[in-house]
């Protein structure tokens, strides 16, 4: 297990799962010489919305932890979480049969009084890791915008007061960028700026502005087909960046 982990929020057909994964691991998760994924499955006792609920958390962070550390002696490794509609589901690569994790989940579910359900699946590729843990590109989007959002909130930003909200981008020509100009003016954003490469290998620039609240689902709602329609004309989305609008005594 690395120190670097993400979780961020995504849609799992009509409902919204919460996922939380190693990110660091995935530099070396390849070669890990191990083709077996354990997948745990455990029920809320006291889901809220299906969420765990102030009852649920203390338990399943106890649950969690003892999964890791019998994964880890194992050698194994504890690769993530997906938390969806009043379950989670922890995953785990380890060499093991089943004659070992039964008994040992069997007696983690008595202790706790949980529902504990697990599968073991042959998964060479480590499928389950980038394709059911690691996030798409709109996830990761996501994961960008939070983290911004995150350094408001620190710095006391109330999130829910419209404020100026600037985007940057950049091109590989001058006309990829000017078809984003044309598609941004027809959606209602400000040009606030533009810059033109004075030796290649450097980039058309171009920031556009809007205004809005700084909450997930207010900045989401742009950025992500901003991004997209950044990326079909050959650009990069560089994010968005906003002041700090807090109350001053």
């Amino acid at each position: 297990m690395s120190d670097h982990w993400e979780f961020y929020p995504c849609r799992m057909g009509e409902s919204t799962a919460v996922i939380s994964y190693d990110h660091g691991i995935g530099d070396t998760i390849d070669d890990l010489a191990i083709d077996t994924v354990l997948k745990v499955r455990i029920r809320f006792a006291h889901p809220d919305d299906g969420l765990p609920s102030r009852e649920d958390l203390p338990v399943l962070s106890e649950l969690e932890e003892a999964l890791r550390e019998f994964v880890e002696a194992q050698g194994g490794a504890y690769v993530g979480r997906i938390t969806l509609e009043g379950w989670r589901y922890l995953y785990s690569y380890v060499q093991v049969d089943e004659r070992i994790v039964q008994p040992f989940l069997a007696a983690l579910a008595d202790a706790k009084g949980y529902d504990v359900e697990f599968a073991l699946e042959q998964d060479a590729d480590k499928a389950a890791y980038w394709k059911d843990l690691r996030p798409s590109a709109t996830d990761w989007r996501v994961i960008m915008d939070m983290r911004v959002i995150d350094t408001l909130i620190e710095h006391g930003d109330d999130l829910t007061r419209p404020r100026p909200i600037d985007h940057f981008a950049t091109f590989p020509t001058k006309e990829s960028r000017d078809r984003f100009r044309f598609w941004a003016e027809a959606e209602n954003f400000a040009v606030t700026g533009s810059t033109d490469p004075e030796d290649p290998p450097q980039r058309y620039t171009i920031q556009v502005s809007h205004e809005a609240e700084a909450r997930l689902a207010a900045i989401t709602k742009v950025t992500i087909p901003m991004m997209q329609r950044v990326e079909s004309l050959g650009g990069d989305y560089d994010g968005w960046g906003t002041t700090v609008q807090a109350d001053r005594d």
